[in-house]
Formats: C-alpha cells, structure tokens, sequence
C-alpha cells in the first residue's frame, strides 16, 4: 500500500497542491492504510464498500490520550473526501478495477454543542 501512497504524493505534487496540502491528504490516508491493516486488509484491492463505512463511523470514536474526541465533523469529513480522491486516482491511473468510494455518499457528521451562557 506505501507504493500505492508515494504514487499519490507525487500526483498531487506534479498538481502544483501547497505543501500543507499534499501533507494533509498523505497523512489522512495513512490513518487510512492503518486502519485498514488492523482489519487484516493487506492490499488495498480488497477494500470495500463497506470497509470505507466501517471507517465513516470508526472516526467519530477516536480520542485522544485525555479521552477527547480528536476529530471534529468537518475534520472527519474533509478526510473522507481525500479517501474518495485517493480512490480515484487509484482507479484513473489502473492501480485497481473499481473504485469502492465512487457510489459513497458522504454526509457531514453533525456535531452537537452545547449552548452558550451568558
């Protein structure tokens, strides 16, 4: 899958992206690639549908070492759609056949606050 990521990288490098740019959406499919190899996916041709859901709502869980919630609902949704990007550069340049996050459809995941006290 690092091969698969370093061909990314350079794609959008060769886009003239900024470099924060580049380094956001590298490091969100790599919080991809890690999720994915804790669910025993080797190779990123065996990602599904249902592993992208899987992963939709394995996000709004993650905390960090204090228990907070560490990504917020636009910060979830910004990385979903570099995981559609990623899928379709995948499947432009024939790294794989379909693209699993091609019929997803992603919403923003609302994020409730607390009202303000005057």
């Amino acid at each position: 899958m690092q091969r698969y990521l370093e061909q990314f990288k350079q794609y959008l490098e060769n886009k003239a992206l900024a470099s924060a740019t580049v380094w956001r959406y590298v490091h969100e499919v790599e919080l991809f690639h890690r999720y994915v190899k804790l669910q025993k996916i080797t190779d990123i041709r065996e990602v599904t549908q249902k592993e992208l859901m899987h992963f939709y709502t394995y996000l709004p869980t993650v905390t960090d070492s204090k228990g907070n919630k560490r990504f917020s609902g636009s910060t979830i949704h910004k990385m979903l759609l570099t995981i559609q990007r990623y899928f379709k550069f995948l499947t432009q340049h024939n790294y794989i056949l379909s693209d699993p996050a091609e019929l997803l459809e992603i919403g923003r995941i609302k994020v409730r606050e607390l009202p303000r006290c005057v």
